[in-house]
């Protein structure tokens, strides 16, 4: 089997649904065909409500879809929330959970565990998060963007109402983040982010939000890393201070405007990074947006421009049938990709999609000429059965 080939599904079921005060969520795939391995996938989910506004929860998952060894991820979860904290009509909630993968090879090091306690209410808010994901932690039925780390973040925001200025609220916080690298207690990386002096959001719907708001990061890379085509990090500890900048109109209007610029130090350099998106609608049928996002670095190792546009349209013959069209291209994989799909909703919770999907690729040494990549077309019958 290619790397990237899709695996053809020979059957699969799914049920979710609530009995009393039990949430259950069941899902049973299995793939296989010419030139592939039989598999067997399952992923279980159990939660019960407990007190006025708690829950209890467990998950299993089994199956590998990459390699022929046995896989399976299993833990639970608790969440302790009120409404009324104190006597008072405030929120707070606090979590925990802890998780185990047992794959083949991996005898040890192979949790996830971690909790948090919130305060998120209108006025005032904090969070305290610790999370811990140990090296052999490999959920092969589930996502983990790094491991062998302990993650800590500590924040608080203040969001008052004033009565001036057509405004609806002001935020105004401060949040520290903070990652360690377990097999040798060192810090990878850290940030602290402020949301001042201007977060503004009025009763237009428009925000102008973090304004000149500083990022102030430290990055520690153990190994190079290339940031774009010929451009290497060295080995060795950065800081660097990001300025971010963010405006947009309110959406209620047909047409939406948003820009994000940020500037200031980066990595061994500088940087600006400018996204900017654009949407126009006509409810109930149609939209169209597009977007660019683009960075322009200047580094000790060498400059790149990095470059994303993306489009989007969509319309609605009905609230039962619509099509939707989204394209992209990025200049580091000088990529062009197209998808259109159909969706058609014969009731509620029944869907048949009919997907299209095109690649192209850039020819070397031109900004215009492409040729086609992959083609493929796809379709998918959702329905749901009610007792």
């Amino acid at each position: 089997m290619l790397a990237g080939q899709e695996v053809p599904i020979q059957a699969g079921a799914k049920l979710t649904g609530r009995i009393g005060r039990t949430d259950l969520g069941v899902l049973s795939v299995r793939t296989g065909g010419e030139g592939f391995d039989d598999k067997e996938f399952f992923v279980g989910r159990v939660q019960q409500s407990i007190l006025a506004e708690s829950s209890i929860g467990t998950v299993l998952t089994y199956g590998n879809p990459n390699q022929p060894i046995e896989s399976m991820t299993y833990g639970v979860d608790l969440r302790l929330a009120t409404s009324n904290f104190l006597g008072r009509s405030k929120n707070l909630v606090f979590n925990a959970f802890g998780l185990r993968s047992q794959n083949e090879g991996a005898s040890s090091g192979d949790r996830s565990y971690g909790a948090s306690i919130e305060y998120p209410n209108d006025l005032w808010e904090a969070e305290l998060t610790l999370r811990v994901l140990e090296e052999n932690f490999n959920p092969a039925l589930g996502y983990v963007p790094r491991s062998g780390l302990r993650f800590w973040r500590v924040g608080g925001r203040y969001s008052p109402r004033p009565d001036f200025l057509g405004l609806e609220q002001i935020y105004n916080g401060i949040f520290f983040n903070h990652i360690t690298r377990l097999s040798n207690d060192q810090t990878e990386s850290w940030n602290l982010f402020f949301t001042i002096p201007a977060d503004w959001h009025f009763r237009s719907g428009d925000a102008l939000h973090a304004f000149l708001s500083p990022d102030i990061r430290y990055e520690r890379l153990f190994e190079p890393f290339q940031i774009a085509p010929g451009v290497t990090l060295p080995v060795g500890e950065y800081r660097f201070t990001r300025f971010n900048n963010n405006f947009a109109t309110s959406g209620r209007r047909p047409l939406m405007f948003m820009v994000r610029y940020a500037f200031g130090t980066y990595w061994s350099g500088s940087a600006h990074e400018l996204q900017s998106t654009l949407t126009y609608r006509l409810p109930p049928r149609f939209s169209v947006s597009g977007s660019a996002n683009q960075t322009f670095a200047r580094l000790d190792e060498g400059n790149f421009v990095a470059r994303t546009f993306t489009s989007t349209v969509v319309y609605a013959f009905s609230p039962f049938l619509s099509v939707t069209n989204l394209a992209q291209y990025d200049n580091r994989s000088r990529n062009l990709g197209w998808q259109g799909r159909i969706r058609w909703t014969p009731q509620p919770g029944s869907d048949l999609f009919l997907v299209f999907n095109q690649g192209w690729i850039q020819d070397d040494g031109s900004e215009s000429r492409f040729h086609s990549g992959d083609s493929k077309i796809s379709t998918k019958l959702q329905y749901t059965f009610r007792f």
